[in-house]
């Protein structure tokens, strides 16, 4: 048997994230600092096959964390069945305390054997996996999430945008135009700055944000 891992969905701006056959309730996990834990609810959206599912957190950087453990780590969904993954804080991890920590959750599904498959053949089974943010947010932040977006403000240098996020949230911001020009997403750390650069010359930045529920908002000029 061969498996071949070939799908990575980072939370992409709709309101469920799916690998192969296997759906997540959500496009974002917003993970209280103060919890212990949180839940997600998974679907096996096939009528007929059953999926061995891995889960696991990573930090920014994409390595595996020891600050969270996921349960059950390993196991099957039945067709059309659902199952709770759990995130479990481990012990007290040090985050700042005036703005938002980004992890990440992976689920890899592998799809089960066909029924009557010949075990001495080769048979390509598929494994997916969707990558998902979870944004670890402190308690009393000094502003609210859904004014983040609007804080943002641009400095236009030849091709050039310096997108500054004053927030203490990240900003997740999609379908981002200058002109014809077209960028299709970019996330702005809190109280930080990053560049988007286009082929040609900018003069004004226009945007979409998702929020915390994966809903688009509508379209903003960076001023």
């Amino acid at each position: 048997m061969k498996y071949c891992l070939i799908s990575l969905l980072f939370g992409l701006p709709t309101f469920f994230s799916y690998a192969g056959g296997v759906s997540l309730e959500t496009t974002r996990v917003i993970y209280p600092a103060e919890a212990t834990q949180s839940s997600l609810t998974i679907h096996d959206t096939s009528k007929t096959e059953a999926f061995l599912i891995q889960s696991w957190v990573s930090d920014a950087e994409g390595e595996k964390s020891s600050d969270f453990i996921m349960t059950p780590p390993l196991f099957v969904i039945k067709p059309d069945q659902e199952n709770i993954l759990r995130l479990e804080m481990v012990g007290k991890p040090s985050w700042p305390d005036d703005r938002e920590t980004l992890y990440y959750v992976n689920m890899k599904a592998i799809p089960s054997v066909p029924e009557g498959a010949n075990k001495n053949s080769n048979t390509l089974q598929i494994a997916t996996q969707t990558v998902i943010k979870m944004f670890v947010r402190p308690k009393g932040l000094s502003t609210s999430p859904d004014q983040a977006s609007a804080s943002l403000t641009c400095t236009y240098s030849g091709n050039s945008v310096v997108i500054t996020n004053s927030s203490p949230y990240f900003v997740s911001l999609v379908n981002l135009k200058s002109g014809q020009q077209k960028i299709r997403s970019e996330m702005i750390a809190p109280k930080s700055q990053s560049t988007v650069k286009f082929d040609n010359p900018v003069v004004s930045l226009l945007y979409q944000s998702i929020n915390d529920y994966g809903a688009i908002a509508a379209d903003r000029v960076c001023k």
